[in-house]
């Protein structure tokens, strides 16, 4: 039996659901697992604990900052550094950016057989400032020795890893899977169209790209509807920019934290829109696919794996409002694109298992311990 240890700070959205369904979904035959997770991110996270420890997975909190702090990043260092001495696995799997990095030079000092490390989209995809991109990428590339094997949900990230100094060997692109419908996809909503913005607020989501496409949406689609659903560190930016339009009372906002929200949420919705500035692989694509919403997002990351050659969603490039918008509004114009939209994600999505995700895991921690 393989002892595996996963590392994790950014206990929300994405990667928060890739590590509850990896661990969950991993056999315990094989699998004897524990998990190193920070709740600064997201308390709601003991949620998952419980799962975790139901599930004989031992659960050990050690706070991380997602910030760059150095006396902080060295406390939760050294913490990392005397757990791993004491668990002593086979394999440690690093999750997302900080931890990714913390955990890899962990293991390293803890003299870890094999380590694993899943970017979840590397930290310098995001536009901005110059030497944020060039801090980023020095951090990666130093910590491209202390890494066995590197997990990639989509090409790009592939791509982005080789870049660094990876070897192609040493890369595997496992996109994320989903678990089997619990519901039958639902008819599309009759009534007024609903647009529909679900995830966090957040500048990688681009919920403000949506509301600068809003006035010509709504300007050729007078009856539609616009709700966001989510919540994050713009969201009181968002509501302010939102209450202080004419069009406000077209807009709704709410949450949804579980599955079956998320399930009502897409049932009721026309159309979904995914507005990212970068992405690994975003879930509510495959979860919108999965329940039968039309998709217009823009072509980043692990989107463009999924859907360009299929063509189970409109694709539109990053930071373009107005093209958002006139994808929008012709996917609203016409049913019968809606209607092949579906039937083209509905035949997508079923190459985006869940099983498939856990036993290509699986296969690179052989590699790892084997290489």
């Amino acid at each position: 039996m393989l002892y595996l240890v996963h590392i994790l700070e950014a206990t929300t959205g994405g990667t928060r659901r890739h590590l509850r369904e990896l661990a969950l979904g991993l056999d315990p035959a094989e699998f004897r697992q524990a998990l190193i997770v920070s709740l600064r991110r997201d308390p709601a996270f003991e949620q998952d604990l419980a799962l975790f420890r139901a599930a004989g997975i031992g659960v050990h909190v050690i706070p991380m900052q997602r910030r760059v702090a150095p006396l902080a990043d060295l406390v939760a260092l050294l913490r990392l550094v005397r757990l791993l001495r004491r668990l002593r696995p086979e394999v440690v799997h690093a999750h997302s950016a900080k931890a990714g990095f913390l955990g890899r030079l962990a293991a390293r000092l803890a003299a870890v057989r094999a380590t694993v490390y899943t970017p979840h989209a590397f930290p310098f995809l995001e536009t901005g400032a110059a030497w944020r991109d060039w801090f980023y990428r020095s951090l990666e590339r130093l910590a491209v020795p202390w890494t066995t094997r590197l997990v990639a949900v989509s090409a790009e990230e592939r791509e982005e890893a080789c870049a660094l100094g990876f070897a192609a060997a040493q890369v595997a692109l496992v996109a994320n899977g989903m678990p089997p419908a619990q519901r039958p996809a639902a008819p599309e909503p009759t009534g007024a169209p609903v647009v529909l913005f679900l995830g966090r607020f957040c500048r990688q989501k681009g919920p403000d790209l949506l509301v600068s496409a809003l006035p010509a949406i709504f300007t050729q689609v007078p009856d539609v509807q616009v709700r966001f659903v989510g919540g994050g560190p713009w969201e009181g930016w968002l509501r302010r920019q939102v209450g202080a339009q004419p069009w406000r009372e077209r807009v709704s906002f709410g949450e949804a934290h579980t599955a079956e929200a998320t399930a009502t949420e897409l049932a009721a919705a026309t159309l979904l829109v995914i507005p990212s500035r970068w992405e690994g692989l975003p879930y509510t694509l495959l979860e919108a696919l999965q329940a039968g919403t039309p998709v217009v997002a823009t072509g980043v990351g692990g989107i463009v794996d999924v859907a360009a050659a299929a063509g189970c969603a409109v694709l539109v490039p990053p930071h373009h409002p107005e093209l958002l918008a006139a994808a929008v509004v012709g996917v609203l114009r016409t049913p019968v694109e809606r209607a092949r939209l579906v039937a083209a994600g509905r035949r997508r999505v079923a190459d985006y298992t869940l099983a498939r995700m856990c036993q290509e895991t699986a296969a690179v921690y052989r590699a790892a311990v084997s290489h």
